[in-house]
Parts: structure tokens; sequence; C-alpha cells
């Protein structure tokens, strides 16, 4: 718990010399064994304390007590039906929460299991919405060690003995067994999806053992990420002088938690599979006519490593072999009788009676020798049932096909695959990992709060199709005779788009955006044919429509559908105004999952169900889901057809939640650069934006809240203009209008300008009061709080790169109030920032939510902070989450960051899904995500751009370009030979600032050879005359001891100024420094002073065409945010589609010569970069480390225009030549620390064509006497000779100079202290 020292004390790291014994870690250092330099540790031996949950006060008892009735009345009624309430604050469970969390295990979306950082499995989520939290103490990995001569034995569970219900007398169960494990030396150490418990010396002190837990958690791999399985390495280390005989036992119940293990009718079943693989499968009858499941636990056997197993031993009296007997064997013996793996499978369980199963592992380890041993688990259960009787099949059966036997294959396939695993994760983990910029604590919290998207509940089926499937849906009969059903479809007329629906036999037709497109580009609907069925096969569900409303998603962007909930506490399907926080995770991790999860809801928000539903809140009663509302879920127990399982408040009239679509819709969008689906989900987009007018009471064309809680703060009232709903309805308008511009939709676009301008002026007068937005325009006591929540719509607008909604002072000001109120006046900002301040400095106690300090909602403003500039004020938020929820002086929240909890520490909520938003703090934190970037203007002012008077063309994608080009470099040279862009640090300067007029400033390129020459730390040429170095010195800094000593020099043929028509707002190039290259030379020659000293990268090695591949090409597209289409017809000879600034598309064909040696030459200088980091980071390392020149030359842009001329085609290769040199300069930066400049040098008559301009010339200046010595030695021998006596010369005279100096020492030290001696050491030391 909270100690009093929390809010005074702050750490910086937390190394693993801090928990393990330094030579632990030095013995353990191989094959991944010792733990990570950053990750969240425990020992073994902390005490896990009870936490604390929220109550209400009485006054809000008070107010809530209807409400509480009324909820009451109706958990009660849906257990009548055999249902568990999506919310239900009156049961309690009977384990009460601790701080005993870990990793959980397994990947996403087929079941999870989560392990304490003691060991124990606990928090079993086999089937859905269903959370057992109790640990299954039978599930244990323990240990058995002999040492030669049987003097030495050790018998323990490798997990504290800590537990409730162990050491009683005579008991035959899991009490008998040793738990000897004190876990003192000991300890844990998590970073998602891995984790380490290190056993430093226990129970055996002369042995070291690492358990290294993996899980297949793998961003972008959608086949690996979704497989229910999970490895335990050991790794044993003897540090004695006798060999010891080391056996590791793991130990499972055929349980899913809860008393599942009671319920009779489970087999066990012993299995030795392929590569050494062996084990038991658990097969497990689930009870209320759920899919069967079936574990299987297995060990890897090797040439030093023996596997036996006990099929079976029960925990009571009456088993054959008892958990007591199995004990007694393993001490003994230190394993099983090989004939077990004969025996079959077991006798069923009878009801009451517990089948456990058991893996021994065992080997001899050598003194000082080092073993490893694997162990897996893995659980299959290929169809998920939901309550009210659909059933699907779960992702991984896509590769592993609906057999429970699937387990088998599971653990081989893990114990056979985790090494690379571990490679593609540390892939992905390592670069933020090692960014000296990023605070520690963030690093390790980053990826630990991912456990949400394992331990969240997660269900992920294979596509849509349900188990089975009804093709003909023609009606669908509803129970509730209300019922209003609706179907929609959309057709293709005169180039619009046009929604037709069908309201009980009537038509009509709502226009809902025209496209200037030649195709109908559209999406699936989710009132199709593959509708979910009951167990006979009937079709089941509350919509009709055609089989198609828009075009299939591609197959290689179907990657099933993806549920997770909003927390263990509130069993909802992908809650949306908190998935509006979480899903920066899923975009920058499992794109098309977050794209997918978007189709669902942009489907959804085109349906209208109409069975009547009780509002609790207010006893009202209104239809399920009203069309144009975008719903708060998808579903409890019938998810995707029975929405809105929420039914607190009427969510068709929250006001954030279309807002909060058609923001992630457009962020989506415009960070994949996918524009299919922008098209697809258009017409939602429109249809939510125009749902929302009716909430515009007084046309002001600013939403209205109607004084109740109608936005995710469901407790926390509003009345008026809010700044919470008014902020995201503004940046909802600015968004829609970039997407209308992008998918040419001009007069919507120009709709959505004009309400914007409007809406904005109003918001600013009713709620700016100087330093920030008050809570709402009302007249309540809380109208002038200070919301911590009050720039969410900013905060999407930045990160989805367009212009800001306010002015930076406003944006900056109420962040700073923020920070300054919300945050550190709460116990100093240790804890996060509470929802609501008021401006004299007191917590808003309006209701419990205003009171409340949202993990989630911290991060988010945490992230808005980085985007506005803000860094140090943003981390020092974001810590407060740490310090209160995950450090050893917190509350102990960490692996179930809760929703919310209290400036007293009472939490709401565990395990909850919004503080998944700390991956907006790294979307915010990294390089620009969007591909379809904000013009310079306000996207507002630029719609008054009309077809007429704007470039308008069509690009061959159906979307239209909406604003001319214009100049990448600004004020270009146009004539001379030439230019070259100085590329600088932008944070540590070597160069001056650029002079304001680049045509002014000239140099030769024998001056820019001399430049790049200095730059590496070398003296230019002794012919570079007085006037040159005045030029020299006008543009680099005049410190000679502070030089990069690493260029990067490129030369570009065939583009000449005039031809630079791109302008990139991110680029590089318009903050460098441009210079005209002037005078009859045709050379730079780069002048270096020994071979020895200077380590040269040539970037002119291309790539044979054997050598490129699809997967090569595919990389290179999603680099530059577009994508790389295969052609059947043969390997690299598909399309490149690369989204460019304005939002068109260029395609680039490998079948045509001039394209596929454009995208050759790019993709080589891509490798090639590669190659010269590598070396820098091998001759960084080195003693002495030289300077380094990375140079070369680009003809793509040539090749281009000698096909397609000087434009189009050309330009648009030219403005993807300039963004890649862009992102190569950065990573360039990046690896260098900010110690490279860059020299690009670009023009048509620099050189010949079979010529470089650029020409590294080496001249050695040896001394005199070297000299005559070559002039005279005419062979080899002679010069080995001449260097042999030079260096026994040189160390005789720097032996005679140490002597000599050690004497001198010697002498003054032993010097009479008189007043000369004393003023002769005085000058002399100085």
């Amino acid at each position: 718990m909270v100690s009093g020292n929390l809010f005074h004390f702050r750490k910086n790291s937390w190394p693993p010399e801090e928990y393990i014994n330094k030579t632990t870690l030095h013995l353990l250092d191989f094959d991944s064994a010792a733990p990570p330099e950053q990750a969240w540790r425990k020992k073994l031996n902390s005490h896990a304390s009870i936490l604390k949950e929220f109550s209400v006060t009485f006054t809000e008892a008070i107010k809530m007590f209807r409400l509480g009735l009324r909820l009451w009345h109706y958990i009660r009624e849906e257990a009548s039906h055999g249902r568990k309430a999506p919310i239900d604050p009156f049961t309690r469970e009977s384990c009460k929460p601790s701080a005993s969390q870990g990793v959980p295990l397994g990947g996403m979306g087929s079941g999870s299991i989560s392990r304490g950082f003691r060991g124990e499995f606990r928090h079993f989520q086999i089937l859905p919405g269903i959370c057992e939290t109790s640990p299954v103490m039978a599930n244990q990995f323990s240990i058995f060690i002999s040492r030669d001569g049987g003097n030495k034995k050790y018998a323990s569970v490798l997990a504290p003995g800590q537990h409730e219900g162990l050491g009683k007398s005579g008991d035959l169960g899991t009490s008998s067994w040793g738990w000897n494990l004190n876990g003192q030396h000991s300890t844990y150490h998590a970073l998602f999806p891995r984790a380490w418990t290190i056993y430093d010396g226990e129970p055996d002190p002369e042995l070291k053992v690492s358990c290294r837990q993996i899980s297949p958690f793998i961003p972008h791999n959608y086949r690996e990420s979704s497989l229910p399985t999970a490895v335990f390495v050991y790794t044993l280390v003897n540090t004695g002088k006798e060999r010891a005989k080391v056996s590791l036992l793991f130990t499972w119940a055929n349980s899913i938690g809860g008393i599942s293990h009671l319920s009779g009718d489970h087999v066990n079943e012993p299995f030795i599979g392929e590569d050494g693989v062996s084990g038991v499968l658990l097969h497990h009858k689930t009870a209320k006519d759920n899919p069967p499941v079936t574990y299987a636990i297995a060990a890897c056997e090797t040439q030093n490593v023996s596997v036996s197993v006990l099929p079976c031993f029960g925990l009571t009296e009456g088993s054959c072999v008892t958990a007591k007997d199995m004990w007694g064997k393993m001490t003994e013996d230190g394993h099983f009788d090989r004939d077990n793996f004969s025996k079959g499978p077991t006798m069923p369980s009878s009801p009451g009676e517990t089948h456990c199963a058991a893996v021994s592992a065992s080997t001899w380890v050598e003194p000082h020798g080092k073993c490893t041993v694997a162990f897996s688990v893995a659980w299959s259960s290929p169809k998920v049932k939901f309550c009210k009787g659909k059933s699907y099949n779960r992702r991984y059966t896509k590769y592993y096909g609906t057999s429970e036997r699937a387990a088998k294959d599971l653990v081989h396939d893990s114990l056979t695959n985790y090494k690379l695993w571990e490679e593609e994760i540390e892939k992905w983990q390592n670069p933020i990992l090692r960014d000296d910029k990023l605070p520690e604590w963030y690093k390790f919290t980053l990826f630990n709060e991912l456990y949400f998207l394992v331990a969240g509940g997660t269900v992920w089926i294979e596509s849509s199709t349900p188990v089975k499937d009804s093709r003909t849906i023609k009606s669908i009969t509803m129970n509730d005779k209300d019922a209003d059903i609706t179907e929609a479809r959309v057709v293709h007329r005169s180039g619009a788009l046009i929604q037709q629906a069908s309201d009980n036999g009537s038509s009509k037709s709502v226009d809902v955006g025209s496209r200037d497109c030649d195709r109908t580009t559209s999406g699936r609907y989710p009132c199709e044919d593959n509708l979910g069925t009951t167990e006979n096969g009937e079709a089941n569900g509350c919509f009709t429509s055609n089989k198609r409303l828009l075009d299939p998603v591609k197959d290689s962007d179907d990657v099933g559908r993806f549920l997770y909930l909003e927390g263990v506490e509130y069993i909802m399907w992908c809650t949306y105004d908190v998935h509006f926080y979480a899903s920066f995770a899923l975009l920058e991790l499992f794109p098309k999952i977050e794209l997918s999860i978007q189709r669902e809801f942009a489907k959804a928000v085109l349906c209208e169900d109409g069975r009547r539903v009780k509002f609790l809140a207010e006893g009202n009663w209104g239809i399920r889901k009203v069309r144009g509302a975008v719903p708060h879920d998808l579903g409890t127990h019938d998810p995707w057809h029975e929405m809105n399982a929420y039914n607190i408040h009427d969510t068709s009239r929250w006001k954030d939640l279309n807002p909060k679509f058609v923001l992630q819709v457009y962020r989506d969008f415009a960070a994949t650069g996918d524009f299919s689906f922008g098209a697809e989900v258009w017409p939602s987009v429109r249809a939510a934006m125009e749902y929302m007018d009716q909430f515009d009471r007084d046309n002001d064309c600013l939403i209205e809240n109607d004084g109740f809680p109608d936005q995710t703060y469901d407790a926390w009232t509003v009345h008026g203009i809010s700044a919470y709903c008014g902020s995201l309805w503004l940046a909802a308008l600015q968004a829609a209008a970039a997407m209308a511009i992008q998918l040419g939709d001009t007069s919507f676009a120009e709709k959505c300008k004009g309400k914007f301008i409007k809406a904005k002026a109003v918001f600013e007068e009713k709620l700016w009061n100087g330093s920030y937005f008050n809570y709402d325009s009302g007249s309540s006591s809380n109208s002038k709080s200070i919301q911590a929540d009050q720039l969410a719509g900013q905060w999407y607008t930045a990160s989805s790169g367009l212009p800001d909604l306010f002015d930076s002072f406003k944006i900056q000001s109420a962040l700073q109030k923020i920070f300054d109120f919300n945050v550190m006046k709460v116990r100093g900002g240790r804890m996060g920032a509470v929802n609501g301040m008021h401006p004299n400095g007191k917590v808003d106690e309006t209701c419990m939510q205003s009171r409340e300090i949202w993990s989630g909602v911290t991060y988010g403003v945490a992230a808005t902070m980085i985007l506005a500039g803000m860094e140090e004020q943003a981390f020092t938020t974001a810590e407060g989450i740490f310090i209160a929820g995950w450090s050893e002086e917190g509350f102990g929240y960490s692996f179930q960051t809760p929703e919310a909890w209290t400036v007293d520490g009472h939490f709401r909520s565990l395990i909850y899904m919004r503080p998944l938003s700390i991956w907006g703090m790294q979307f915010a934190l990294s390089s620009s995500r969007t591909i379809l970037e904000a013009p310079k203007v306000n996207v507002m002012d630029r719609i008054l751009v009309t077809p007429h008077i704007s470039s308008s063309s069509h690009n061959g994608t159906g979307v239209r370009k909406i604003t001319s080009k214009a100049k990448c470099f600004g004020n270009s040279v146009t004539d001379g030979a030439g230019s070259v862009f100085f590329l600088d640090n932008p944070k540590h300067h070597y160069l001056r600032p650029p002079a304001p007029e680049p045509q002014s400033d000239t140099l030769s390129l024998p001056e820019v050879g001399a430049a790049a020459s200095v730059l590496l730390g070398f003296a230019p040429h002794s012919t570079l005359c007085a006037a040159s170095s005045s030029k020299l010195n006008g543009v680099l800094m005049p410190n000679p001891f502070d030089r990069p000593r690493s260029v990067f020099m490129l030369e570009v043929t065939g583009a000449i100024d005039s031809d630079l028509v791109v302008d990139l707002d991110n680029s590089i190039f318009t903050s460098a420094r441009r210079t005209k290259v002037m005078g009859s030379e045709h050379r730079v020659d780069v002048q270096l002073s020994d071979e020895d000293e200077v380590s040269v990268v040539s970037l002119n090695d291309l790539l044979s065409y054997a050598e490129l591949s699809d997967k090569e090409l595919s990389d290179f597209a999603s680099w530059l945010g577009g994508s790389y289409v295969e052609d059947a017809s043969g390997p690299v000879n598909g399309e490149l589609i690369i989204p460019m600034e304005n939002g068109a598309n260029l395609r680039l064909f490998m079948s045509k010569n001039a394209d596929k040696e454009f995208i050759r030459s790019l993709v080589s200088l891509i490798h090639n970069i590669r190659r010269a980091i590598n070396i820098h980071q091998e001759v960084s390392e080195s003693v002495h480390s030289p300077a380094e020149l990375i140079t070369g030359k680009f003809d793509g842009i040539k090749v281009l225009q000698d096909h397609y001329g000087t434009e189009g085609v050309a330009e648009n290769g030219l403005e993807l030549f300039v963004t890649s040199v862009s992102k190569i300069f950065d990573s360039l930066q990046a690896a260098y620390k900010g110690q490279i400049v860059g020299v690009v040098i670009y023009g048509e008559t620099l050189a010949t064509e079979s010529e470089n301009v650029l020409n590294v010339v080496v001249t050695s200046r040896p001394s005199t006497r070297l000299l005559e010595e070559t002039k005279v030695s005419a062979n080899f021998t002679t010069i080995a000779e001449v260097v042999l006596v030079r260096r026994t010369l040189a160390w005789i005279t720097g032996i005679i100079l140490l002597i000599s100096t050690l004497l001198g020492i010697y002498f003054l030290l032993n010097m009479p202290l008189t007043k000369d001696t004393l003023l002769y050491s005085n000058v002399k030391l100085d």
C-alpha cells in the first residue's frame, strides 16, 4: 500500500543489480536468461496487499438511489435467464483483489490465463466474458535437486508458501508439497509479453535458476499473435563443485478456473509428439453446454534432458495417485515411469473429483555448467459461444483447425519457435528501450500496459462466418412486437453515393455524399447473410439487409473480427467511448485489427434496432439502437447483433460518440493511407455528422449538452456547451472536412467548413476565460471547473496531422493550467491528473467521477502535452500514474490498471481498457505517422479553392487532387550548375543558420568538398584561397573542436531546381542551408589525411534484380506509408502505391523498366544506408573511432525524367525521393546520436554520366624521414625492417619518459619542506 514517502520521493531507474547479485547476472548472461535492463521488478517475498475498492459518499448514494434500485432489479432479471448483467456493482468476487498480478499468458483473443509475480496461475478467461480470479494452486512449477553422493537434496515448489490453505496436517493435496521457497533472494522482472523469475540460490544456494516466460504477442504478426500458448524456459547454472541432478516439475489441474475442476467427465491423456515434445492432454468438459477445452502441458526432450509424465493424480484421499504420492515419487526418483506414456486416456473424472497431470524434465548439470529446459502450456477451445447461443471459430483455427487436439500442435510449435518469437519481440522493443531520451519508467510501463490486449477478455474470431452458417436470410421474427426493422443499401447514381432506406415497406432516398469516382467503393454491412446462428442453425439477429452493402474487404486485410472488453467488471465489447483512448495501441501495433473495429462501428451507424429497452438512470424507455447514432458498444451476450448492452443512459443522445467515431476514422485513414477504408466508411461518417445536427438547439453550429451525463463521464452532468464534447465536435468538423477533401466530396467539406468557423467562435466566446476552457457554459457550481480532458479534441487533431483547433497560446495555457492544478495540486503530482479541479485549487467533488483520477485520461492529457511541445510536463503528469499504480510505493495496480482511483487510493474497475492510451503518448513521440499531411493553412480556409480554379485532376485512384503542388525548397536556385543542401542537426548546430536569400550565397564545388573535409575533422587542402576560407566561415560554426566527424554526401543527377515541385512540411530540406553552386569545376574533392583515420562507405552498390523480392518491395512501401500489390504473373512484377503530400497516390509498376530502375535505386540506397549504420556501430566501439564519410550517387530521378519527361511521374518520383531522404537522414541522426551532417548536391551539368561529382582523395602526410626511407626502400622487407626499428625506438623512448616521470614525482614528494621548495613545488604542480 501507499507509504508516507510516496509523495516525496522519485526514483529514476530500477537496474537489475539492485535486485540480483551481479555475479548471478553475469552467470545468466546468455540465451536471454538474464532479465533486461528495463523492466518492472518485484521481490517474490513482497506482500501482496489487498486493494481498497471504491465507495460512494452519502450524498452520492442519495443521488443514485433510484438508479441503484433499478440496476439491482435488472441484475436479478438477467440472472433469472442465466445471464450476467454487463455492470454489476453489487456482486463481489470471493477472491479479494490483491497486488499480486504479473504478465498474462498467451496471444490475443483465444482466452487467457494470468500469472502472478509469485508464480500462481489465476484470472482464467477461457469463456467469453467470464473471469475466474482465484488461483488454481495445483498449477505450479517445482524443482528437485540431488547432488552426487545424495548428501544434499532440495525439493520445493517454485513459489513462496504464502497462500491460504497451505500447511494443513495430513492433507493429501497441494498442502503436502514442499513450499520451502522463502522468496527473499528471488525476483520477478516483467517486460510484456515476457517475464523473468530469477531464483538466486533458492532453494539450492549453489544453483542459479532463471525462468523466462514468453507469449506470442508480436506486433503486425496476425498469425502468431492469435495463438493460445506460452513457453517457460528454465536456465540452470551450477556454481557448486559437484554435479547436480535437477528435475523440474510442471503440474496442471484439469480446470478452467473457479470450481470447474469438480464438475466431472474430465479426461487426461499422455502423448509423445515430434521433435522430442512430450506431455499430457487435459480434456475439459465445460458446464452449461459451453464448448470443450483441451489443455496441453509439455516439455522438450533433448540429448541432455529426459521427459516423463504422470497423466493423472488427484487432490483427495480417493484418488489412485494423490498429490502427496506424486510429490514423494519426484522427491525420491526425480522422474516418473516411462511406461506412463503408453497408458492411454484416463477414466473420466467423477463429480467432485479433481484430475491433475504432471510433466517432469530431468537433467544433469555439471560443476560450473549450464543447462536449458523448456516447458509449454496451450489451451485449445476452437469455438467461442456467447450467452445467447451464437458460436464462432476462434482466429487460431484458421491455422490449426477446429479440433481441441490442436493443443498438441500448439505446444510443439511454441517449443520449436519461441526463439523466433523473441527475436521479433526484441526487434520491436529495442528501439524504444534504447532511447536515452525516454524516462526508464515510461519504457517498461509502455509495454506492460499492453497486458490488457491479452487479459482484457479479448475474443478474436475467424472472419464473420459462424460455426453454423445460414446462407439465406429472408426475414427475422422478433420477440418484441414493437421492434422496427430497417434495411439499407447503397446504389451508384450519377457519380454519387445514395443511401436508400426502407422503413416498414416505405422507401426513401437520403443523399449521403457525392464522390467523384468511377466506381462504387464500399464494404460489408453488419446485417449481411453470414450472421451468427442459434444452436439449431436458424438465423438469429435484429437486422435484415441485402447480402452485401459494400465490397468485401480484401483477403489480405481480412484479419477476422476482434472484441475486447471495456473491463473485466464492465462486460461490454469494444466500448467505443473508451476505445477512443485505447485505440492508439491497436493502430500502432495491429492496424488491421483497428480498421476492422472501425468498420464494425461504421456498419452499425447505418443500422437501427427497434427493440425497446429501459434506461436505468431515468427509468424511461427507448429503442436499443437509433440509425445514425454510433453505438456505445458491440453488445455483451450477442455481439454484433445486439449492440448497446449499456443501458444506464440512452447513448443515442450522447454527444461524444459520433464525434469520436469521425475522429478515429480520420486518424486511422490518415495514418494508414488506406483509401479503400476511407471510401468504405465515408457514408457512415457523413451520417454520423448529420445526426449531430439535432443537438444544435440554437443554430450556432455548436452542439449543446442536455443537462445529464451524456458522454463518457456518465455520472458527471453537463449543461449547455461543454469543453469536452465541444472540442470533440470542433475536431470532428475539421476531420470530416479534411476527409471530404481527400475523397472528393467538396460540397460536404464546404458545409463542415462553414460550421467550424462559426462554432469555433462561439466555443471560445462561451468557454475561454483567459487561461483555460470552463467545464461548461451553465451556471452550476462546477461550471468553471478545470477539466483535465478539456482538450480531447485537440489531442486527436494534432495526432492526425490537422491544424490546431486553437492558437498555441490557448492550448499551452490550458495545458499548463491542468498541469498546475489537476496534476501538481494532487499530492505533488504523484497520482496523475484528477478529472475536475475548482479554480481555487480544491478537487471538484460534484460527483464520483469528477473527484477521480482516470489513468487513461491522464495518459491522454500527457499525449496532448507532448504534441504541444510540453514534454517535461507530459512525463511528469504520466509519471503520477506509474508512481501511484505501478511503483513499489504505490497502490499495487500493476497488470490490472483500473479505470480510476481516488486521492486516498480506492480503485474502481480493475483491468480496464482506457489505460492503453499510454500508446497515444508514443504515437505523439514518434515521427509523424500521417501520410495525408495537413496543409500549411487551416484546412477550413483551403476548402475555399473550388474545382474550377484549382488544378483538379484524377490520378487513377478515384481520389481527386484538390490543390496544386508547391515548390519544395522555397527559394531554390534556378540557374547555375546546381545547388547544394547542408542538412544540420536540429538540436546541435554544426552549421550557421541559413542565409536569408539563398541566391546570394554561392559556393564552388571545391569549396563544398573543403567544407565536408572540415566537418570530418580534417584540414582543407592547402590550395584553398582566403576568399574560399571566408565562405567556409560563413557556412560552418567557428568552433574547430566541435565537428560531427560524420558526413552523409549524396549526388542527385537529373534534378534541376525548377523541377522540385513538392512541399513537405516535415522535410529536412525546408530548414536546410541551401546554396547555389557556381564555377567551372565539375568535381567535389573531399580531402582526407589518412585512410586509417576515416571510414568511407559507398552508396553506389546497386542491388541486382535477383536480390529484389516482393517482400522487400512490400516492406519499402510500408516504410513510406503505402502498399505493394503483388502480380500473379510472376515475382517483382507488381504495383507500388505510395501516397503523396496532396492526397494523391503515386503508382509505380515494376513491369515498367523506368519505374523498376527508380525503385531499385531507392531500395539500394536504403540498403546501403543500413549497411553504413551497421559499420558505424562496429567502428564506434573501437578504441580509436575514425571519422565517417557516407557518399554516393542517385540516378533514379534522371531515369524517370528520361522516360516520362520532367513533369508528372518524375515530379512525384522526386517528391518520393525527398521524403525518403528525409526519413533516411532522421535514421542517421538517431544512429549517430545527432553527430552527422548531410550534404546533398544536385544538378544536370555537374559531371558527365560516367563520372561522379563526389571524389574522395586520400593524401597521406608522412614525415620527411619516412619519405626518405620510402625512397630507398625498394621492397616490402625493407619497409618491414624500418617499421620495426621505428617501433623499437618509440617503445624505448616511452619507457625512458615513464621512468623519468616516476623519479621526478618521487623526488618531488620527498623534497625538504623549505620556503623555496614549497614555492617551487607549487609552481611545478600548477
